[in-house]
């Protein structure tokens, strides 16, 4: 509560109820005011805001008429616009009452607004206006960002990003320089080429800040640029004047950043001309055969982004003249892009008469030619003459081919790729076609300058064609390895590795040696732990484990991170430390044990009490952080916390927005296993011992179901569909998963295999059907078990629990009962919990697998929501607003205690055990 009345004998106060103020652009936050009057006499003030744009400020009673000694609250509303027309940072609001009839009697109360997307905590503070941008090819993003030293002595910081070519990125600092408390505004712009290398879609990207002064100080923004896609084209024709009957070849090449098809034309005036493409018949040996259909409209070529395609044809006149010489007949090529973006050439084919003039002179003269024979029979034989013509005929033919092309009779390279038709044959290369094995680079060219096989698109079989590694990526083509960091070219490609450094992330572990390891290639940290991976390794700081010795102390933080018992680090000094960052000791210096807190300064309200009747599970809404309160309610005393064991997963805003969390409910150590600012829910613990995790996060613009593990490895999206995939849960042997998703229209239950193939819907109803549970029963006699899946459906007029066998048969409604049944989970004994709000509010119930001896297990005057079984069957985890706010709690089947778990003033919700 921040209060500064400025008036004398505080006959006038004001007080603003939050102290700090966070916004993201475009988005709106209410502030909540209050004023009192203290005075002897009723007034009315004028409520003036100050510190910030009046254009993005609204206030519900601008005038406010207040009786002696009369309280009320005045509501603020801040909009701060699109970051085009404002920048993330910190402001300073100052809310000013005035009285009207003496202007020298006033309060002021002051605060700070924050306008951000992502505002992290501890010893570096970064405000980011948001974490998704996007830009064409040719032109900038800015990405504006606030940088805070909240340490205690002045520091460095460096800035860097991770994830994008080190071209694209220019910045205004590399390095800052912070006093206590400074601040300083930094924009970094990503400028991506107009070059097909600026691939198309969500390329994510990390915004990096380390202290100089405390290396292991470093925090990190996950942000998404969104490349556009773009045209762009160019085209060859070669050659420009053709022989009738000879190949020509139109090169296409697509420069843009996506695949494109392109429509390919050919005009002549009046229509005179025949085209036709060339098409492969068969092989004859090494000798290739190719035949030419007749083009009879516009041909299609796909080319993919980056690369060339040859189209090959020929053309000649329809109607040739009987006799004459030869002429030029000139054509035009027409190419259009898929965005009706187009081109042409000009070209031209030279063809002569069916007989040459030659050819009849000789006819005319073949009379004189006899008569001379007979006259002159001692001096010629019919012999020789007859010789005498063919070698003329040969010799005037030799000449016509070698002015036509250019090229002595005996080199003639057809197809203009710098190998003479008979050196192709001896190569086994095809002398139509210039490019034989299509990888972008002519024939001629492999033989005599990349030294590369014409006739194999890879040849060192590093799984990059060798005009992908001359053309673009500038590998050699001959070795399989370039920066012999022991992964194949191709293999760094598909990684997103460089294959020109062995240690693309420069943490000290070739690329090679990560990918054996398992650790990320592209991630200096892969565990987050504070140790570049070059200094850890397979065993011990393990690279793939923040705390390699369990003792609830990052391998960075821990003196001795393969030592559990050491002394110095436990994990309740480390559990103290993590509580406030801003106190971080200097390097190698460890912190005093601390008594861990789990309450943070200011609590934060319940949510609004839902109705009764639990809705169908619609796609989760934008996050909006929740208001602090002054007073929240008491909490209800619970008996101590019991010993228990296993690991309990939830979600939880307590850092500003939902992201999960697992406690070891045995050490009460907490773990957060995703940090960025989109919305991360339901998360579900695999029942095997792999210790994998699927959650719901909408960080890609949609619901999404992602897999992660206890290790926070990077999340894989494993439904990847433009709907709202949600609800996930896991069968009995972890190598199925259940869930809802409505991309038929409507909500379904969905199976999908662990890897997120194999996806079938389950129910395939009109009604709503959500919420699934998987669980496993013993058979008939104890013979085997059977797979059940539960779920929720309205298809009775209300919301009730049936079960479904995997393969879609059995269907059983299990509750009947006109209330709201709903959110069911199972125990592999065949137990079943489920809410309902049959006794008027919503209650824990169980129920045996058929849904038979419903029992009401919670009895609170609370919402009891989101129940789940512990691993040995004798507890269940709900969460309950029973103390005022959202929080974990386990009730004992045996003797119905509840005790509350998570304690805290966020909203705690979704459990799993």
């Amino acid at each position: 509560m921040s209060q500064n009345p400025t008036s004398e004998k505080n006959e006038l106060v004001m007080a603003i109820k939050e102290e700090h103020i966070l916004v993201t652009p475009e988005n709106k936050v209410t502030v909540h005011v209050g004023l009192a009057n203290h005075g002897e006499s009723d007034d009315y003030f004028d409520i003036l805001v100050k510190g910030i744009p009046p254009d993005w400020v609204t206030v519900d009673t601008p005038v406010v008429h207040l009786a002696a000694g009369e309280v009320c609250q005045i509501m603020l509303t801040i909009q701060p616009p699109a970051l085009l027309h404002s920048r993330v940072g910190q402001y300073p609001l100052d809310v000013q009452a005035v009285s009207q009839s003496d202007r020298q009697h006033s309060a002021t109360a002051h605060s700070f607004v924050t306008v951000a997307a992502y505002h992290s905590g501890g010893r570096i503070g970064i405000a980011l206006g948001s974490v998704y941008f996007s830009v064409v090819p040719g032109a900038s993003v800015t990405v504006p960002l606030l940088l805070q030293n909240r340490g205690q002595r002045e520091d460095v910081f460096q800035l860097s990003i991770e994830g994008l070519p080190a071209n694209w990125i220019s910045a205004n600092a590399g390095f800052i320089r912070l006093e206590p408390s400074a601040r300083q505004e930094v924009d970094i712009t990503i400028s991506v080429p107009r070059t097909s290398e600026a691939t198309v879609g969500r390329t994510p990207f990390k915004i990096v800040i380390i202290s100089q002064d405390f290396p292991d100080q470093k925090d990190d923004a996950e942000c998404i640029l969104t490349v556009a896609a773009f045209s762009k084209f160019s085209i060859a024709l070669f050659p420009k004047t053709l022989r009738a009957g000879q190949a020509g070849h139109l090169t296409i090449y697509n420069e843009g950043n996506t695949s494109d098809a392109y429509s390919v034309g050919f005009r002549s005036p009046a229509g005179k001309l025949l085209f036709e493409r060339q098409v492969p018949v068969r092989h004859t040996g090494t000798q290739p055969e190719v035949g030419y259909v007749p083009v009879t409209g516009d041909e299609k070529v796909h080319i993919e982004a980056g690369r060339q395609g040859v189209y090959s044809f020929r053309t000649q006149l329809k109607s040739p003249p009987l006799v004459g010489e030869a002429k030029l007949y000139p054509f035009t090529v027409d190419v259009r892009s898929a965005e009706n973006l187009a081109t042409d050439l000009p070209g031209e084919v030279s063809q002569a008469g069916m007989v040459p003039p030659w050819a009849i002179a000789t006819l005319m003269v073949l009379p004189l030619i006899l008569c001379f024979l007979f006259v002159l029979p001692p001096l010629l034989s019919y012999r020789g003459a007859q010789a005498a013509a063919h070698s003329t005929e040969t010799a005037i033919a030799a000449e016509t081919l070698s002015a036509a092309t250019g090229t002595p009779a005996d080199n003639v390279d057809d197809d203009a790729d710098g190998l003479s038709n008979a050196d192709e044959v001896t190569a086994g290369t095809d002398p139509i076609n210039p490019d034989t094995d299509s990888d972008e680079i002519l024939d001629g060219q492999e033989t005599g300058i990349t030294h590369t096989n014409p006739l194999v698109v890879d040849t060192d079989k590093d799984g990059l064609s060798d005009g992908d590694e001359v053309l673009r990526r500038k590998t050699n083509p001959l070795n399989v390895d370039t920066d012999t960091d022991s992964l194949p070219d191709g293999d760094e490609v598909a990684r997103r590795t460089d294959p020109l450094a062995p240690d693309t992330d420069k943490d000290g572990l070739s690329d090679g040696v990560e990918v054996n390891l398992s650790s990320d290639p592209l991630q200096q940290d892969s565990d987050r732990d504070g140790l570049l991976d070059g200094r850890e390794n397979q065993t011990c700081p393990n690279v793939l484990t923040p705390d390699t010795d369990g003792d609830g102390v990052l391998d960075g933080k821990d003196l001795e991170p393969c030592n559990p018992a050491n002394p110095l680090w436990t994990a309740t000094a480390f559990a103290a430390q993590t509580q406030s960052a801003t106190s971080v000791p200097p390097t190698g210096v460890p912190p005093t044990g601390v008594p861990p807190t789990n309450a943070p300064p200011t609590a934060i309200p319940p949510t609004s009490v839902p109705p009764t009747a639990a809705p169908t599970i619609t796609p989760l809404p934008t996050y909006t952080p929740l208001p602090t309160v002054t007073n929240p309610p008491p909490p209800t005393a619970t008996a101590t916390i019991p010993a228990l064991q296993g690991v309990m997963l939830f979600e939880s805003n307590r850092d500003g927005n939902p992201e999960i969390y697992a406690e070891n409910l045995a050490s009460q150590v907490l773990l957060r296993l995703t940090t960025n600012t989109a919305i991360d829910v339901q998360p579900v613990l695999a029942p095997d011992s792999s210790a994998r995790v699927v959650y719901v996060s909408n960080q890609n613009g949609n619901n999404e179901i992602y897999l992660t593990g206890l290790n926070r490895q990077p999340p894989v999206n494993l439904t990847n569909n433009p709907s709202d995939d949600q609800q996930p849960a896991w069968s009995p042997d972890g190598k199925w998963i259940v869930f809802t998703s409505n991309r038929d229209g409507n909500q379904e239950i969905y199976i999908m295999n662990q890897s997120g193939g194999e996806v079938r819907n389950l129910t395939a109803n009109a009604a709503s059907d959500f919420a699934p549970t998987w669980f496993s029963i013993p058979g008939f006699l104890s013979l085997g078990t059977e797979e059940w899946i539960a779920f929720t459906s309205n298809r009775d007029g209300n919301q009730e629990v049936y079960r479904i066998r995997p393969d879609g048969t059995g269907l059983t409604n299990l509750t009947k009962n006109p209330a709201n049944d709903y959110a069911p989970a199972s125990f592999s004994s065949g137990q079943l919990a489920f809410v309902s709000d049959r006794d008027g509010n919503p209650e824990i119930y169980t129920a045996t697998s058929d849904g038979g001896s419903p029992t009401n297990i919670t009895n609170s005057f609370g919402q009891d929501l989101s129940p789940v079984f512990s691993p040995d069957g004798k507890w269940i985890a709900f969460s309950s607003d029973r103390d005022g706010n959202f929080e974990i709690y386990v009730v004992e089947l045996a003797t119905g205690r509840v005790y509350n778990i998570t304690r805290s003033p966020a909203q705690d919700t979704s459990p799993d055990w």
